[in-house]
């Protein structure tokens, strides 16, 4: 019994508690052996057992302590390990020489949709899906080719990570080999979640080519803005002409509204691209009423009834050429969205008073509206649903300049059969001067 406890206390705690285990066993065997409790031992025979006893114990104390010692490091090391694979911020995973899975970490258990008691032992392949991108093909998995090659191998670019619940992630990762005394015994997969960094990519590329677009929109508005006026300046002496019968009249009449409605365009490009700051305090009926009159003709060409029931006494305080901009791409979407006829109705709110009071505009049409998947989208910029005539803008530069005024803007749309269509509302808050050119007061 006393054998046992000096085995298991060296095993389990090292040299040092063997040696007190030898310590209180001879002590203990002293005070058993006659005369009792008595650290005097008066037979020989007991003496000769007991030391003989204290020896052995001390060499069984040396050699199974220094193993306990030795597996008590390899098991804090393994406990090391397995804390710093945990805490590793991307995903990892171990297999075995044949391919299974051995280990995985918190992150590959979100990643993968797998938990390690549910993965364990199986193949890699089943837990581990990934396919091209583009192609959605298949894409051959890196740990096998590791096993195969003996080397790190990475995975391509636009390689998708299929979770086991259906849904997909871009991924980077690399493999490695896990390398033993008798040559590769496993090997171990990183790979990370490149969501936001694509992300981040698009959003870069997008602001590139929206900064090289409003570039070359600035320019063209500017080339386009000289012969508009010389065209313009034609036509005021072509009215002139006494000799001018009553048909060209309306003729050269409706060529300067037209040319009137284009120099327009031109100048709202040119001060948005510059980012004008300056606003006044503009008159919403009145602004949607002469944006309404520039897109008369086209309403009426495409059966479109325009209803403008926005209230005389409602101001926001405004970047003029910005709020214009922003009824006219509502006005042209609400028209295109109506190519067999409708109605589009711009309508105007003041909710609330006091210092919170804002201005609620909504613009209603009855058209087909818009896609439940595309409503997530329809603000992006190059997102259209209009591929031969749309440049995915519209929408963007709306919400832009609604943000710029500390505005919100939100959207309903009804797609089934006998809908109501689709509604944007623009919410602007009311400043102290708009309420001062309301005639109102905020309390």
């Amino acid at each position: 019994m006393f054998t046992l406890a000096i085995f298991l206390s060296s095993l389990f705690g090292g040299m040092r508690s063997g040696f007190v285990a030898v310590g209180v066993s001879v002590l203990v065997n002293a005070l058993a052996s006659p005369p009792f409790v008595s650290l005097r031992v008066l037979s020989t025979d007991d003496v000769v057992r007991i030391s003989v006893f204290a020896v052995i114990g001390v060499i069984v104390s040396a050699f199974v302590g220094a193993a306990g010692e030795l597996q008590l490091k390899v098991d804090l090391e393994r406990e090391r390990l397995a804390v710093t694979l945990t805490c590793i911020g991307d995903a990892v995973v171990a297999t075995d020489a044949e391919g299974r899975v051995t280990f995985l970490n918190p992150v590959a258990e979100h990643a993968t949709g797998w938990k390690l008691d549910e993965a364990y032992k199986l193949p890699l392949e089943t837990i581990f899906v990934i396919v091209n991108e583009t192609t959605r093909a298949t894409v051959p998995n890196p740990v096998r080719k590791v096993l195969e090659q003996g080397r790190i191998v990475g995975l391509a670019n636009h390689t998708l990570l299929i979770r086991r619940d259906g849904s997909e992630i871009p991924i980077d990762d690399s493999a490695a080999p896990i390398r033993g005394a008798n040559g590769i015994e496993g090997v171990v997969l990183v790979f990370r979640d490149i969501t936001e960094t694509k992300a981040t990519q698009s959003a870069l590329l997008r602001s590139e080519k929206l900064a090289s677009v409003g570039r070359l929109a600035s320019t063209i508005a500017h080339e386009i803005n000289n012969p508009l006026e010389s065209v313009s300046n034609l036509l005021y002496l072509v009215e002139k002409d006494p000799n001018l019968s009553a048909t060209s009249k309306d003729y050269v009449a409706s060529a300067q509204s037209e040319l009137g409605r284009a120099a327009e365009l031109t100048k709202q490009t040119l001060s948005f691209h510059k980012g004008t700051n300056f606003r006044t305090a503009v008159n919403v009926r009145e602004c949607v009423e002469s944006v309404l009159k520039i897109y008369a003709s086209r309403a009426r060409n495409n059966d479109v009834e325009v209803r403008n029931e926005v209230s005389t006494d409602i101001y926001v305080h405004v970047i003029r050429t910005q709020f214009r901009q922003l009824v006219s791409n509502f006005v042209t979407n609400a028209i295109d969205a109506m190519p067999q006829g409708g109605t589009f109705t711009v309508c105007g709110t003041v909710p609330g008073m006091g210092e919170d009071m804002t201005v609620e505009l909504s613009f209603i049409d009855t058209g087909h509206g818009i896609a439940k998947d595309h409503l997530p989208r329809i603000f992006d910029p190059f997102f259209t649903t209009k591929a031969d005539v749309g440049t995915g803008l519209g929408l963007w530069v709306t919400k832009t300049i609604v943000n710029d005024h500390d505005g919100h803007i939100s959207v309903h749309s009804d797609t089934t059969a006998g809908g109501s269509g689709t509604t944007f509302i623009v919410t602007l808050p009311v400043t102290e001067p708009q309420a001062k050119a309301a005639g109102q007061s905020p309390s």
